[in-house]
């Protein structure tokens, strides 16, 4: 299931077409934020991210996030479940089969969940001066593949974070461990040391989306 919306009044609004079709598992939800903060506090107290003044868009964010993804759990008749956080501030349900996935890159925020095994997504804006940063994160094939193209780059750079969060192994080198074919097919399907996983993507106007989640 893949709903991009925005919610402004009590029905959807469909922004966004989208080809995709993940597996029965799989569950994202994409969100354009045109609201304001009260409209997405509408989770769990406990769910609530910690408040900086200093960066209230991030706390924008961070709470449509959280929004969808409740509105997820509720989709998915989830009872009664605990938002938590590790040490390292990856999100998961406390003694859930539900895997869960959190992105944002304002205006755009999105949330997955997968029963039974880790689920990735990532949001990247386009426009990102991510050229600067290829050699850091490419492999050397991916490099010379990609390093001219943009949206390639753009891509590749989603791709590697949304694979990251569904591998859940932290210190795994973007460059080193996780390679990616060509973006040939839909899903691509990216080798990470001994795991293969499925990465489904989508291009629109003003952002690239990817989910990742091993086969």
């Amino acid at each position: 299931m893949v709903i991009l919306q925005a919610n402004s009044f009590d029905m959807p609004q469909i922004l966004f077409q989208t080809s995709l079709s993940l597996p029965d598992e799989w569950h994202v939800m994409v969100w354009h934020i045109q609201e304001d903060l009260p409209y997405f506090q509408k989770f769990p107290t406990s769910w609530a991210p910690s408040q900086n003044s200093k960066h209230p868009q991030k706390f924008l964010e961070s709470c449509a996030a959280r929004f969808c993804l409740w509105k997820l759990c509720q989709q998915m008749e989830i009872n009664q479940p605990i938002f938590q956080q590790d040490e390292r501030n990856r999100p998961f349900l406390q003694d859930s089969e539900w895997h869960i996935s959190l992105t944002h890159a304002y205006p755009y925020t999105a949330a997955a969940i997968r029963k039974d095994q880790p689920i990735g997504i990532d949001v990247e804006k386009k426009g990102r001066k991510i050229k600067p940063i290829s050699m850091r994160f490419l492999a050397s094939e991916e490099y010379e593949r990609w390093h001219s193209n943009d949206l390639a780059l753009t891509r590749a750079w989603s791709a590697k974070e949304a694979i990251y969060k569904a591998m859940a192994q932290p210190g795994l080198s973007f460059q080193e461990e996780i390679i990616l074919p060509e973006f040939a097919q839909n899903p691509i399907i990216a080798q990470v040391q001994e795991s293969e996983l499925q990465v489904f993507w989508e291009d629109f106007d003003a952002f690239v989306l990817t989910i990742a989640g091993q086969i």
